[in-house]
């Protein structure tokens, strides 16, 4: 980035022109144009329109190589004045949205850093359920744990009614005993959602299972972790920016 003077004697080297040339091109002295490419004098609104003429550039692209401290020693030229101001607003509206989005990106980042330590996506618990084997259409859902108390039931009211023990009886519990067992096909679950200490679900063209709770687990979930982490970095991309944008703000001439 240039000053008026740097960028003035730029475009004169360009156009191959020594200092007596452009002068008389433009219609002032030499010793008035090595003041203004030295820096030491400002041109007039009129001398600043010839320059531009005779280099055949607009004032955008005349502006635009120059510093922020070289634009605004030529703030007394209205267009000049008028370039800069509408510069100004453009960069304090895209200022003005880059810092919604360091906004966006503090509140994300706290958000994601709050949910993941304090569990609120995902359960650091883990819950283990077993279903001992498939229960068939129109059996109990818990036909492998009470299974025998229909036995139970017969074997009081022969006892009461005739006395003594009934051997058929004991023979169908005994084959219904050696049934579950060979039926018995215990399922293992984990799940990260407490589902009940007992649930059931359907199995296509068999019929269903029915899980009952071992036992949970603290775990530290990986998608507490990753929350955590994500959330750590939004927080930092939003920070970096509105400290850079402290500091661009400081440099700025005043």
């Amino acid at each position: 980035m240039m000053k008026f003077g740097e960028r003035l004697k730029q475009l004169r080297l360009q156009q191959e022109l020594t200092q007596p040339e452009l002068a008389e091109k433009v219609g002032m002295e030499q010793s008035y144009l090595s003041k203004l490419e030295n820096d030491k004098s400002i041109p007039s609104a009129e001398m600043f329109e010839a320059i531009l003429s005779i280099f055949a550039i607009s004032l955008d692209d005349f502006l635009s190589k120059l510093s922020p401290v070289g634009v605004n020693a030529l703030k007394s030229i209205p267009a000049v004045h008028a370039w800069q101001f509408h510069r100004q607003q453009m960069q304090q509206g895209n200022r003005t949205k880059w810092l919604q989005r360091y906004a966006i990106a503090c509140v994300i980042g706290l958000t994601c850093v709050l949910a993941g330590a304090n569990q609120l996506v995902f359960d650091n618990i883990i819950y283990q359920y077993m279903s001992p084997g498939v229960v068939k259409p129109g059996e109990s859902k818990e036909i492998f744990n009470n299974w025998r108390d229909r036995f139970v039931a017969k074997k009081m009211e022969y006892a009461f009614t005739h006395g003594g023990r009934d051997a058929e009886l004991i023979k169908q519990q005994t084959h219904t005993e050696l049934e579950m067992i060979n039926r018995r096909d215990e399922y293992y679950m984990v799940s990260n959602t407490y589902r009940g200490d007992t649930y059931n679900i359907s199995i296509a063209q068999q019929g269903s299972r029915t899980f009952h709770l071992l036992g949970s687990k603290d775990i530290r979930h990986i998608g507490n972790n990753a929350l955590i982490l994500l959330g750590i970095l939004a927080l930092l991309a939003g920070v970096f920016g509105y400290f850079s944008d402290w500091r661009s703000q400081q440099n700025l001439p005043h």
